[in-house]
């Protein structure tokens, strides 16, 4: 499976990025996760809705913690 899981604790947007087969697959680096959206996600990641909602979440937090 590309994406097993979505990363949980403290880790940083690059250890995540290279720790998921799916976004070295699609080229997608740190700044291209942040720019993630829902419909990229479902469009061209060809994820079933469960994995792809846990990654919308996950790129939601990382943008909140970007943020603040």
């Amino acid at each position: 499976m590309l994406l097993p899981y979505v990363p949980q604790g403290r880790k940083s947007i690059k250890e995540v990025v290279n720790s998921i087969p799916l976004f070295s697959l699609q080229e997608i680096d740190g700044k291209a996760l942040l720019l993630l959206t829902r419909e990229m996600i479902m469009s061209y990641m060809g994820l079933k809705l469960g994995p792809a909602i846990k990654l919308l979440c996950f790129v939601e937090e990382l943008k909140t913690k970007k943020s603040s």
